[in-house]
């Protein structure tokens, strides 16, 4: 067993063990985070609790989870929103997901790819292209508390739909945020789709999205065989596992490992995307085949991202009245249940809650984008090692890339930064 440290650029805890001892080849991604225990704490808790509690899975990612959870509730209560809501929570999830896919291409890959050790060292080497992108991170983060009140733990989404709504000031100062961003960032896309990155193919790939546009809210899941599965039903194609090796659920599509994320929309609807975005995607062979690819297709879904938030920006200000905020006082408990899904910045998220007539939760499910790739993790790390170590390339390059592969699925395995541990057994330093 030979043990590498020194992936330090992922969201959480985990392991990736390869063995190739006798000929055999065997990888087990393992996340090693604490359970967390989400879904028993809240159970028992009322309806009203439930998004405040679930935004705390992911920090990244909490405005994803606050309003996918927002939506089963109100699925399961029968509350319907009115468009400006939906518009609204629209431009709250592109904002994550920009701002996340930003963080990843640059304060995360950038030193892997291009030669610097740390970001101290492109802050020595690149101030002004450091600086840019913290410009950019300040200004989409400006234009996602303008809609949801927080960054973090958002404070104005809320059941039914906002506490305080965003008038009509605020959304023009976050378009006019949008056009300063959008004149930036093409750099940084071009940037990353010029880059050289590992060439190799997994066979057998299922991928799954949402239907809706190339939003990121929808009702019906889509997979890469042309199956169109209502939210509700998404336990007929997605099977859950519990593998002893981690602390993580394995999803699969019935059996089959799957991914999710930008990769797969990409594939699955680039012709939903921008007008800009799409002329980026020319610049590259399609379909995106590599895992490493998911890096492309997030610079990608970036300028997608900062356009959609433009255009639908523009919607909602057109929409003569935006509504009122919306007292809980108003909402009765029933008894029901609700499934929520919407594309988080590292793939398709599902919420799922039952209640009883007090509206209290008798049952929770979340699954989240990492659950679903984990298992595909660890088929790409054997297609590597099959496509590199075959070909006599050298030990430490292996791991180079086996490093760089758990980096492209941007795994989200808890609510802070730490290391992945890489173990290959079999191979001769």
């Amino acid at each position: 067993m030979m043990s590498i440290s020194g992936i330090d650029r992922i969201v959480g805890h985990a392991t990736l063990d390869v063995d190739i001892d006798g000929g055999a080849l065997n990888a087990r991604f393992k996340v090693l985070n604490d359970p967390r225990f989400i879904e028993a704490i809240v159970i028992g808790k009322k309806y009203h609790e439930i998004p405040s509690i679930v935004s705390r899975i992911c920090g990244p990612c909490s405005v994803s989870h606050t309003i996918t959870a927002i939506m089963a509730v109100e699925k399961a209560l029968g509350i319907s929103v009115p468009e400006p809501v939906k518009i609204l929570r629209k431009i709250a999830v592109l904002g994550e997901v920009a701002e996340n896919h930003l963080l990843h291409l640059t304060l995360v890959v950038m030193p892997e790819y291009f030669g610097y050790d740390d970001l101290l060292e492109v802050a020595k080497y690149k101030p002004e292209s450091l600086r840019k992108i913290l410009l950019i991170r300040s200004q989409l983060s400006k234009v996602m508390e303008m809609i949801s009140g927080r960054l973090v733990h958002p404070s104005a989404l809320s059941i039914g739909g906002f506490t305080r709504m965003p008038g009509e000031a605020r959304l023009e100062d976050a378009k006019s945020i949008l056009k300063e961003i959008k004149s930036r960032i093409s750099e940084i896309v071009e940037l990353f789709l010029e880059t050289e990155f590992p060439e190799f193919e997994v066979l057998m790939e299922a991928c799954a999205s949402l239907k809706d546009g190339y939003l990121y809210i929808g009702d019906e899941i889509i997979t890469s065989d042309e199956r169109e599965v209502r939210a509700e039903d998404y336990k007929r194609i997605f099977i859950e596992d519990v593998q002893p090796y981690t602390t993580s659920k394995s999803v699969t599509l019935e059996g089959m490992p799957v991914y999710v994320g930008p990769r797969a929309k990409v594939n699955l609807k680039a012709d939903l995307l921008s007008d800009q975005a799409k002329s980026y995607l020319k610049m590259r062979s399609f379909p995106l085949r590599s895992p490493f690819d998911n890096l492309r297709a997030q610079a990608i879904e970036l300028i997608h991202c900062i356009d959609a938030m433009q255009m639908l920006i523009e919607d909602v200000a057109s929409i003569s009245s935006i509504g009122s905020e919306q007292r809980e006082s108003r909402i009765m408990a029933r008894e029901g249940a609700g499934v929520g899904v919407s594309e988080a910045p590292r793939g398709l998220l599902i919420h799922h809650y039952e209640f009883n007539r007090w509206g209290n939760v008798i049952y929770a499910n979340v699954i989240t984008p990492t659950t679903i790739n984990s298992r595909h993790v660890e088929v790409a790390a054997l297609e590597l090692i099959r496509h590199y170590f075959y070909e006599d390339m050298p030990v430490k390059e292996i791991e180079r890339y086996l490093r760089k592969l758990v980096q492209a699925f941007d795994p989200c395995l808890g609510c802070a930064t730490h290391s992945v541990k890489i173990n290959i057994r079999g191979l001769k330093p």
